[in-house]
């Protein structure tokens, strides 16, 4: 697939949700191939492990055929170069969130452009409004309301819900 168009969705999927799918799903619609690499940061203390995560992602995303689960370290604009992606998928919930990601675009335009990556490279990312019936749904929300025991379940696939029942049991009784 030289020639092919490849964008990548990256995050920390902490865990993968149902907002998260629909990104997924939706940006799969506009290339060829949706790499969703899932960050490993070592400094980041995450309730999933990566590779917990990475099969989560594998499994809730089988019915995909033009997307690939990856993870990484580092620099997501490296990644993209690695994998030759002309893209990078974001979603936006709020207006917060577009004024983050813009700035992030404009950084990792120029970290492209001005890093060790040669020759010189072009990368656009391309926003995605958040459905609003799932704009609220955050990460780390779901991970706090599990915490305090409460129920996580409509936020997230089936799949995901009973590793985080495993792991938190009073998070989906």
């Amino acid at each position: 697939m030289a020639d092919a168009v490849r964008a990548v969705f990256a995050g920390t999927f902490d865990p993968p949700h149902r907002g998260h799918l629909d990104l997924i799903e939706r940006g799969s619609r506009f290339v060829d191939e949706l790499i969703v690499a899932v960050a490993i940061n070592r400094d980041k203390q995450c309730a999933l492990t990566a590779e917990e995560r990475l099969a989560l992602l594998k499994i809730c995303t089988a019915t995909l055929p033009k997307v690939r689960v990856v993870s990484f370290e580092g620099l997501v604009v490296d990644l993209a170069a690695q994998e030759d992606a002309r893209f990078l998928l974001r979603g936006a919930r709020s207006s917060r969130d577009y004024e983050a990601e813009a700035q992030m675009a404009d950084t990792n335009r120029q970290l492209l452009r001005d890093g060790p990556t040669a020759p010189p490279r072009e990368i656009e990312t391309l926003l995605l409004c958040t459905r609003p019936e799932l704009a609220h749904i955050t990460s780390s929300r779901i991970r706090e309301v599990a915490g305090f025991g409460g129920e996580v379940r409509p936020f997230l696939p089936e799949v995901v819900a009973d590793r985080i029942a495993k792991s938190l049991p009073a998070a989906t009784s």
